[in-house]
């Protein structure tokens, strides 16, 4: 204990003996450690912590599944879920829900609030202990009976001002009132962060012997003794039964179900895993520097270890004292790497609201500073281990003997070349990365929506029961509003459909007449649209035949319909699809005759190809709910106060929301490769800084050590250009080796960033190659600093030296 202590004391005499030496080499940890601890909280927060219900591990996402028509995953029809539930015994529990959103009247100004309709068994399921009251019974998920609400904290306490007596209150949802009987604490958050009211779903017999109509999402509890292999070949066998039974209604369909972890974490889990990978290298360069530096200062202490050992200190002594004085720098390199950590998550929350899940568990935990610390005793171990083992090689009489002299010869720099190479290959390997992702998103934001979002503002508004009780009220009411908008200032047009692109899509199964089949698998699913005339014009995509809607396809008139290019390509390639009729939903209602063809639009994701469209009249399929758009030759948002008072002249409890501009509705839909784009670039910026750094101090410190012998290359006739050579020489060897194995090690590594890119290759040799092209010019820019001051030595005062 008390040679520990000595040797400690000696670490921080060092520490402070050399104070630039020292605050370099804290501050390049402090990069790497700080850097990698807030992006190891992301991966805690987000991956490795249990979700917070009891026995996560037992929750499963359940869905329906029709692979034959492209559904791997769906949603529950009402009577399918029924049967599941009572059949299955491989889960001792399961629960439906769906997501709803209600105006709320009465308290102030009318709102909309986001809430979700679920079955009794789903807060009980979930281990939701209200903070007052109690949540909804089995008796009150009964029609008539579901005339209660369970609020959110966050609900209760912005909206109610915290009411001690919210419990017991009424509140005004869709014009029908509401008994509070219990409040949720702010952790509960299924099934997303935005509900702030829980509902019974409260869904007569008629609803739940809807076969037809998918959805429902629904969750199950894992009985004792069953894992998620027993559940889903149960399921599967549940699925076919129905199938047999109701060849109507599910031929085809079948069961999948996933972990409820997997199901929230989702597409994210690869791309923060690579975001880790990718600092984990920024932390070996940094480790790789500072090992470097104390390389460097290791052949000034030759003559110290030289005497220590004379007087008769052990290698594993010297070894020990070594190891000891670089724990104190990563030590040290760890506090700050603490500070630049919390800066750092705060980043990180700001960009990846909204794009990472579960973002509310992330923070700087017990668990977080537990893996820093580790991470910091691993770096002290790794970069003062080959310091630590040249120690052991001193030779006490060449020591002494030369320990007023420099070394020497251009070969015992060989151990810091190597390091360096390796600080290239990884620096390398996150730029060709880096690389990859801005040529995907410059390929994503070139992609043609089929609208101009630019001057477009959108909002949103539904119509309750009160009030409006049918739809010829509904109607008359969004064409009156839509009138009185087009009627506004610097409005240039307005158009409005039941969902937009980037917000929301819907799907519906349809069949072209003449082409019927017999086997329900057959029909086809297509994006669907039921729009007001002016839609197109207004979100400005293109008409290419035929013609648009009008006023006059009212809910008497023929039914029409518009088709998008993928459509026609689908169904018509070799003849004209108008005149064409299509049997829509149920095949029932009377079939819809095809007037017209647009442009394709990108309904939810720029990747990928445009799905086949269908557009109908509003008026002929109208919705409760209505997204409005309006085009105006000036800031659209400045639209938005006239707008919300023309509308509570025509209702004053009518709220509209969602209000947003579409152009930053397309940029939010970038937002997750905008996140990684910005992340990994700036990790592989700070990567090449360091690899520079490490070219740099390399390079300088030999042309210091080899002064003397450079001032005799001179005095016997060597050339500056002779010794230019020499030092780039040097320089270029060790950039080359790392750059050859850098290109060998993203061959073999930018594979796992495929399932990022969009419309690029992960092997896009003209990429790689402008990479180490690049690299290799900025690492030359970094040697010729060094080897200029080489060709300045002047050979008088060189051979004086020492």
């Amino acid at each position: 204990m008390e040679s520990f202590t000595s040797d400690l004391r000696q670490g921080l005499r060092l520490v402070f003996k050399n104070p630039g030496f020292s605050a370099a080499a804290i501050l390049t940890l402090a990069l790497g450690i700080g850097a990698n601890t807030s992006v190891f909280s992301v991966v805690n927060g987000v991956l490795i912590k249990p979700l917070p219900y009891p026995e996560p591990e037992k929750l499963i996402r359940l869905y329906e599944s029709n692979i034959q028509r492209g559904w791997p995953t769906f949603a529950f029809s009402p009577a399918n879920f029924k049967d599941w539930r009572a059949q299955a015994e491989s889960f001792e529990t399961m629960a439906a829900y769906g997501g709803r959103s209600v105006t709320l009247t009465g308290e102030g100004e009318a709102m909309r609030v986001t809430a979700t309709v679920a079955t009794s068994e789903l807060l009980p399921l979930l281990g939701a202990e209200p903070i007052q009251g109690r949540v909804f019974s089995a008796a009150e998920d009964s029609p008539g009976q579901g005339q209660v609400v369970v609020l959110s904290e966050s609900f209760w306490r912005s909206v109610l001002g915290a009411d001690p007596d919210a419990v017991g209150r009424s509140l005004t949802l869709n014009g029908d009132p509401y008994a509070v009987i219990g409040i949720l604490p702010e952790s509960f958050k299924y099934p997303s962060a935005a509900t702030q009211i829980w509902m019974p779903i409260a869904m007569g017999a008629g609803g739940w012997s809807n076969r037809g109509g998918h959805f429902l999402a629904a969750i199950g509890r894992l009985s004792d003794g069953y894992d998620i292999s027993a559940a889903r070949a149960e399921m599967q066998t549940i699925a076919e039964r129905l199938s047999a039974e109701y060849p109507r209604t599910n031929e085809g369909w079948g069961a999948a179900l996933t972990p409820l972890h997997h199901q929230v974490v989702g597409d994210v889990r690869n791309a923060v895993l690579i975001l880790w990978a990718s600092v984990g290298f920024v932390t070996l360069i940094a480790c790789a520097n500072v090992a470097n530096l104390l390389l460097s200062r290791s052949e000034s202490r030759r003559k110290e270890f030289a005497v220590r050992s004379a007087l008769g200190a052990g290698r594993l002594r010297l070894l020990r004292q070594i190891l000891t004085e670089s724990s104190v720098l990563a030590l040290l390199g760890g506090a700050a790497g603490l500070l630049l950590a919390y800066l750092g998550l705060q980043g990180l929350l700001a960009l990846g609201r909204g794009i990472i899940p579960r973002i509310n568990q992330v923070s700087l935990d017990a668990g977080v500073m537990g893996f820093t610390l580790t991470l910091t005793l691993l770096s002290g171990l790794l970069f003062g281990l080959l310091p630590a083992l040249r120690s052991r090689r001193v030779n006490m009489n060449v020591a002494l003997r030369d320990a007023g002299r420099r070394s020497s010869g251009w070969g015992r720099g060989r151990i810091r070349g190597i390091l360096v190479a390796g600080e290239v290959s990884l620096a390398l390997v996150l730029l060709i990365c880096a690389g990859l992702l801005i040529r995907s998103f410059i390929h994503l934001v070139q992609i043609d929506p089929g609208y101009k979002a630019d001057g477009l503002l959108s909002f949103r508004m539904s119509l309750p029961r009160a009030g409006y009780p049918g739809h010829p009220q509904r109607m008359e009411f969004y064409r009156q509003l839509h009138e009185r908008l087009q009627g506004q200032p610097d409005v240039r047009s307005v158009g409005a459909s039941m969902a937009l692109p980037m917000l929301s899509d819907y799907w519906l199964s349809y069949e072209v007449v003449g082409m019927e089949s017999e086997r329900p698998e057959d029909r086809t699913s297509a994006s669907y649209r039921a729009v007001f005339p002016g839609y197109f014009r207004t979100l400005g995509t293109p008409l290419k035949r035929g013609r648009s809607f009008n006023w006059r396809d009212a809910a008497e008139a023929e039914k029409v319909a518009v088709v998008n290019e993928a459509f026609v390509q689908r169904h018509f390639a070799d003849r004209d699809p108008l005149g064409e009729q299509l049997s829509i939903g149920n095949g029932i209602d009377e079939p819809f005759r095809i007037v017209g063809v647009v442009g394709n639009v990108k309904q939810v994701s720029l990747e990928g190809e445009s799905p086949a469209g269908v557009y109908v009249p509003m008026a002929q399929h109208p919705f409760r709910s209505m997204s409005f758009v309006v085009r105006s030759d000036s800031d659209s948002e400045a639209l938005v106060p006239s707008i919300r008072e023309l509308v509570r002249s025509m209702d004053a409890e009518l709220p509209i929301y969602s209000v947003q501009p579409m152009a930053q509705t397309l940029s939010e839909s970038l937002s997750p490769q905008r996140f990684n784009l910005l992340l990994l670039g700036a990790f592989a910026l700070a990567a090449l800084v360091l690899a520079l750094i490490g070219i740099y101090g390399v390079l300088s410190y030999t042309v210091s050590q080899r002064t003397h012998e450079i001032g005799v290359l001179m005095a016997l006739g060597a050339r500056a250009s002779d010794v230019l050579g020499l030092v780039l020489g040097q320089g270029i060897r060790m950039t080359g080796l790392g750059i050859a194995v850098g290109l060998l090690a993203a061959f073999g590594l930018t594979r796992f960033l495929s399932s990022m890119l969009f419309e690029v290759s992960a092997f896009d040799a003209s990429l790689y190659g402008l990479v180490a092209g690049l690299l290799a010019l900025t690492a030359l820019a970094a040697c010729y600093l060094p080897a200029r001051r080489a060709c300045r030595v002047d050979p008088l005062s060189a051979l004086r030296v020492d």
